[in-house]
């Protein structure tokens, strides 16, 4: 019996040993394969290693062709600016700086110089086109600093709906102008849009009868008011940001509580409009100084004030004096604290103009000092709208106000000088008439220029001469 128990115990010893042996070579050979795959992974890389420097290379020739071929571009574009603008200036100082008289045969005139100008100094421009998108059916132009986008107004084609067109904006990335997205916001074309500037928050105002305000970082929709007439601008209320306008085809202005919730919001506030005033509402702004609003018509500007909103009914409103006239563009300049509107030609107005003027408060009364009429021998007949942006001196001690506005006959955009009125600069043309414009303030500013198929974006750099 010992005998056996011993062959048993050894027999278990022995298969124990045999199990343990297979279990070891088993993961021998595992090691091995994972040894062998290592080494093949550890090859790839390499090659893909290999590859990478090969395409760096190569892709830093090209930047350094492309950067050839644009210094060599835009030296070209250079010599013909400075020789269109010799041309201008050569025709400019020929004509008269009145208002009155027949048509001058330059291209533009100016009155009203502004007080202590400085006329030995000037603002030279040099710009170069550095994206060119297509657009379709844009008309409305805005820049958003938080989000780093320009938002286009656009048309949108339904693919599973053939014939169905939605409007909205366009998102594009301004670094990287290739990324753009499309929001689908409305059933008519936009007529405005306003980016908050307290959030990410976008008002659009459309001809679908609706005002509707929209994330632009989650692009859900917020809040939509329902309206019985068409919108034709919009503005938020940069004081409080719980307040929103809109300017309607009829004429009133109305404003919403954005915390009100209601399912139907209806308007806090309502600025009444007489028969005198009913012109669509092409411009609405607040202004924060005057604790009002400023609406642009066909018939001319208007101030409202807003304080009290709380309360309901309806406001009245006053059409400020040297303002009447036919406006098709209103746009402020926080930094010089100018106002700029544009004027179409009327039987008493023959010539096209654009007007800088600033705005006090004498009481009650919003009183408008004129600082500087421009005049321009074309008409803007799309109701393009115009810009007054500052941009930094040679000095640096301070900004210097320029305008810019399109010129429908050349589908160009045309950039002066506030201080001199002196036109510097002309912008590349555009296949149809410049409907808007914007300035991107960077450390390479960027100027957008927009028809309704393409998007310009223009970089700017600036010198400040002396002709002493």
């Amino acid at each position: 019996l010992f005998l056996n128990g011993s062959s048993s115990l050894f027999a278990l010893d022995q298969t124990e040993r045999d199990d343990l042996q297979n279990q070891i070579s088993r993961i021998k050979f595992l090691l091995e394969n994972e040894k062998k795959s290592h080494d093949s992974t550890k090859h790839d890389l390499q090659l893909l290693y290999g590859s990478y420097h090969r395409l760096q290379s190569d892709h830093n020739k090209t930047l350094k062709l492309l950067e050839l071929a644009n210094r060599a571009t835009q030296q070209q574009q250079q010599q013909q600016q400075e020789v269109h603008l010799e041309g201008l200036h050569s025709s400019n100082g020929t004509g008269g700086g009145g208002g009155g008289g027949g048509v001058s045969s330059t291209p533009i005139t100016t009155t009203t110089p502004f007080k202590g100008q400085r006329k030995t100094e000037r603002v030279a421009i040099k710009h170069r086109v550095c994206e060119t998108l297509t657009v379709q059916s844009s008309r409305i132009l805005e820049v958003s600093p938080n989000e780093r986008v320009v938002l286009v107004s656009s048309a949108f084609t339904n693919s599973a709906a053939p014939g169905t067109v939605s409007y909205g904006v366009e998102k594009i990335q301004l670094e990287l102008a290739s990324n753009r997205l499309g929001l689908s916001l409305h059933t008519k074309p936009l007529r405005d849009a306003k980016v908050s500037s307290h959030s990410n928050l976008l008002l659009t105002a459309s001809l679908d009868k609706q005002l509707k305000i929209t994330n632009l970082s989650t692009h859900n929709q917020v809040l939509s008011y329902p309206l019985d007439r068409e919108a034709w601008s919009c503005s938020w209320d940069s004081s409080d940001p719980n307040y929103i306008y809109c300017g309607l085809t009829t004429g009133n202005v109305l404003a919403f509580d954005i915390r009100s919730s209601r399912a139907n919001p209806v308007p806090v506030l309502s600025i009444g409009s007489d028969d005198e005033w009913r012109a669509p509402v092409s411009s609405l702004m607040y202004a924060p100084s005057l604790g009002g609003l400023l609406m642009a018509s066909g018939k001319g500007i208007a101030f409202a004030s807003v304080l009290g909103r709380e309360s309901s009914g309806p406001r009245p409103f006053s059409v400020l004096d040297h303002l009447h006239g036919q406006c098709s563009s209103l746009a402020f300049d926080p930094y010089s604290h100018l106002f700029l509107a544009s004027y179409r030609t009327t039987p008493h107005f023959p010539k096209s103009s654009h007007v800088l003027f600033e705005l006090n408060t004498a009481g009650e009364q919003v009183k408008c000092k004129e600082r500087r009429r421009l005049f321009t021998e074309w008409e803007q007949v799309h109701l393009s709208r115009s810009k007054i942006f500052s941009v930094p001196s040679e000095s640096r001690e301070k900004l210097r106000p320029l305008v810019a506005a399109g010129k429908d006959q050349t589908r160009e955009a045309y950039i002066w000088d506030a201080d001199s009125g002196s036109p510097i600069s002309q912008l590349p043309s555009h296949p149809s008439p410049v409907l808007d414009l914007a300035y991107f303030s960077s450390a390479t500013p960027l100027l957008f220029s927009l028809s309704d198929s393409l998007l310009l974006f223009h970089q700017l750099s600036f010198e400040t001469l002396s002709d002493d």
